[in-house]
């Protein structure tokens, strides 16, 4: 249901852009207010779309070093690390942990769910 509400604004830009291009068209009057319309509605559209992309790509790559550092931990933990390398790997567990919380946050709005990849608003906190 979330994810509707943020394509309906996408396509409610779309179409307010379409508005100002035939008020534009329609009316001499008006033919500035309707070129303004546009133009802002337009912006407004390009620049979500931008927004969508980037943030399904920042979530494909948040996912990845989600797996790395996964692995990587368990590996670590094969080994019996130090003490400094143990640190540097909570450090990084919570790093992970505070990123993944803050986005999961946002994926529950229904205004920005649809900028959050939700392979990665899924996963499980790294322990």
């Amino acid at each position: 249901m979330s994810t509707l509400l943020g394509i309906g604004v996408l396509v409610i830009l779309g179409l307010l852009a379409a508005l100002g291009i035939y008020v534009m068209k329609t009316s001499d009057d008006f033919m500035v207010l309707g070129a303004i319309t546009c133009l802002l509605f337009l912006f407004a559209l390009i620049m979500a779309l931008i927004a969508l992309g980037l943030g399904q790509a920042v979530g494909r790559g948040n996912v990845a070093q989600y797996y790395a550092t996964k692995a990587t931990i368990e590996d670590a933990r094969k080994n019996n690390p130090s003490e400094i390398e143990r640190a540097a790997l909570t450090k990084t567990i919570i790093e992970i942990n505070q990123k993944l919380a803050n986005d999961k946050y946002w994926n529950s709005n229904p205004w920005f769910d649809i900028y959050i990849y939700d392979g990665w608003a899924e996963l499980p906190p790294l322990k």
